[in-house]
C-alpha cells in the first residue's frame, strides 16, 4: 500500500537534520537561477506543470536540476513507486533540464512537463537543486538551503540566506588518482527519506565491489551512508570526493551508516 507523508512535517525534519558546513564559493550566486512562477493543473489523468525559470546573473546557464514534491489536496506528499531501494531507483527525484539553448543573462526559460505516475496530485512544490554555468562550475545548493516554491507563488531572490558548493579543483581528482571506494549508490534526499523508512537521507548503497575498501570496511548493498568524515552527503555531495583524496593520501576516514535501523561507524582506508 502506498503511504503519504505530510509535506510540511517532512520540511521540518529536513531542517532539523541540517549540517553546518563551510561553503566553497564560486563566481556565481546561489540565487542566480530563480523560479519565477509555477503553474499546476490536471489534464485528464495526468498532471501538468509549467515553470518560468529566470537567469538573474551575467553568465549563461546550460543545465539545471530541480527537486519536485507532489502533494495531494490534503497536503500529503505523493510517491509513484513502492518504498524500497528498487522503488527509489524508479522514482525520479532529480529532474535534470538541459535547454537546447543556454539561458542567457536576463533571460527566462519556460518548460512544460506532464506526469502520469502521481494520481491525485493537487500541487507540485519545486526547488532548484543545482545549476551549471556555461564553461564554468556546477553550483550545488545544499538540501537544507533549497527554497521551495509553490504554484502561484512569485519568488523573490534572497528570501533566505543560502550557501552552495562549487566543483572541486582538478587537483583534487589528480590526488585521488586510481583509488576507488568500491560502491555505487543513489542519493536519498531528507525530504523523501521517511517514505522509504529512513530517519534521514544519505547515500543508499546499491552494490559493493568485492575486495574494495568499502567491502573491507563491511559496507553492504542496502546500507544508507549518513555521514562521510562528519559531513552529510545531502549537504555537500563533494564530501565523498574529498574523503577519497584523503584516503588516497594515506589517511583514514570514518563512514557513519544505517543498516536495518541501527547506526554503525566504520573506517575506510587504502
Amino acid at each position: 500500500m502506498k503511504r503519504s507523508i505530510l509535506f510540511v512535517f517532512a520540511l521540518v525534519l529536513l531542517l532539523s537534520f541540517c549540517t553546518v558546513l563551510t561553503p566553497v564559493y564560486a563566481l556565481s550566486d546561489p540565487d542566480t537561477l530563480a523560479i519565477r512562477n509555477v503553474e499546476v493543473y490536471a489534464d485528464g489523468d495526468d498532471t501538468v506543470m509549467q515553470l518560468e525559470i529566470y537567469n538573474t546573473g551575467d553568465t549563461a546557464i546550460d543545465s539545471f536540476a530541480l527537486a519536485l514534491a507532489f502533494v495531494d489536496e490534503n497536503g500529503y506528499q505523493l510517491f509513484g513507486y513502492e518504498n524500497t531501494l528498487a522503488g527509489y531507483a524508479d522514482e525520479v527525484c532529480n529532474w535534470l533540464y538541459e535547454p537546447e539553448t543556454a539561458i542567457g543573462p536576463g533571460e527566462t526559460f519556460y518548460t512544460k512537463d506532464v506526469f502520469s505516475d502521481y494520481a491525485g496530485t493537487a500541487e507540485i512544490a519545486v526547488a532548484i537543486r543545482y545549476y551549471h554555468v556555461q564553461d564554468g562550475d556546477y553550483v550545488l545548493i545544499p538540501e537544507s538551503q533549497w527554497q521551495w516554491i509553490w504554484p502561484g507563488y512569485q519568488s523573490e531572490a534572497g528570501t533566505l540566506p543560502r550557501a552552495y558548493y562549487a566543483s572541486p579543483p582538478d587537483s583534487l581528482y589528480d590526488a585521488i588518482g586510481d583509488y576507488e571506494l568500491g560502491y555505487r549508490y543513489y542519493l536519498l534526499d531528507d525530504y523523501n527519506a521517511y517514505y522509504y523508512d529512513k530517519n534521514q537521507g544519505g547515500e543508499w548503497i546499491t552494490s559493493v565491489l568485492p575486495g574494495s575498501s568499502a567491502d573491507d570496511a563491511g559496507l553492504q548493498a542496502g546500507d544508507l551512508v549518513l555521514f562521510v568524515d562528519g559531513v552529510k552527503p545531502t549537504e555537500d555531495m563533494y564530501t565523498v570526493d574529498y574523503a577519497m583524496a584523503a584516503i588516497a593520501a594515506g589517511d583514514k576516514v570514518d563512514w557513519v551508516y544505517e543498516r536495518d535501523g541501527v547506526i554503525y561507524v566504520t573506517r575506510l582506508q587504502p
